[in-house]
């Protein structure tokens, strides 16, 4: 078997037999892998708490037409800082979990990474009062808006007319994106049941821009968004149920 070798970020781990651990990267080069790490459970293990979540680390491993066997790994980079904060060290873990389930094996090279790397740089700096609702809801649209099915933002997703900022909108998972009233209607009388079993959610025009602001602005610039803690709460749960909706198999 050839030997290969890749830098990634350790975004899910789980034991495997009685004494080995499988190993999800998010690598720069080949997007998601998965390896096999014999014996690492092992007291004796070389690889110690370098297979951790969340760290930055170098591997060595036999390609194959199966799993992937690894032989080396080395750490580049723990953050150590993040994971002493409870809710920095739980926004990245939820990252973390966000980018395994929408990943395909080899997806995710690239820009992926980099966001991901984006995103715990600023999780691990030290400035005070770092907000991280607007932290998440930022990485959640820039990452589905990368994978093809981010939803619609400056038009609406039925008709195609450009949107107002301040006119209500909704929130379509069908559609794919934000609708205006009249398309709302139609819809909901259309389809003869309550907009919300028909995947039409209420978006507050403030909501709205914000979701345009995290997908114009760096990572780095969203913690500065003047909306309140409790409408982006908001706007990550009617982003998850988005998400979860286009998950479904067909």
């Amino acid at each position: 078997m050839a030997l290969a070798k890749a830098t990634g970020f350790v975004i899910r781990a789980f034991d495997y037999q009685e004494s080995s651990r499988i190993v999800t990267l998010l690598s720069s080069r080949l997007g998601k892998i998965s390896l096999l790490a014999k014996g690492a459970r092992k007291i004796e293990s070389q690889f110690g708490a370098t297979l951790d979540l969340l760290n930055l680390i170098e591997v060595v491993f036999y390609e194959g037409k199966g799993l992937k066997l690894l032989k080396e790994a080395t750490l580049i980079e723990g953050y150590p800082g993040l994971k002493r904060d409870y809710d920095r060290l739980e926004a990245a873990l939820q990252a973390a979990r966000v980018l395994n389930l929408l990943l395909r094996e080899g997806q995710g090279e690239g820009r992926a990474f980099r966001l991901f790397r984006e995103f715990l740089q600023e999780l691990a700096s030290a400035r005070e009062g770092l907000r991280l609702g607007p932290l998440r809801l930022g990485f959640k649209l820039k990452l589905i808006d990368y994978l093809g099915f981010g939803p619609e933002l400056e038009a609406c997703a039925s008709c195609g007319r450009p949107l107002a900022r301040d006119e209500p909108l909704w929130l379509s998972h069908q559609a794919g994106g934000l609708v205006c009233a009249d398309c709302r209607a139609a819809r909901v009388q259309a389809q003869g049941r309550a907009q919300t079993e028909i995947g039409l959610r209420e978006v507050a025009p403030p909501l709205a821009q914000a979701w345009r602001a995290s997908l114009r602005f760096p990572l780095g610039r969203l913690s500065r968004l003047s909306l309140p803690d409790e409408l982006i709460k908001v706007g990550e749960g009617l982003l998850d149920e988005f998400i979860a909706y286009h998950l479904q198999p067909i």
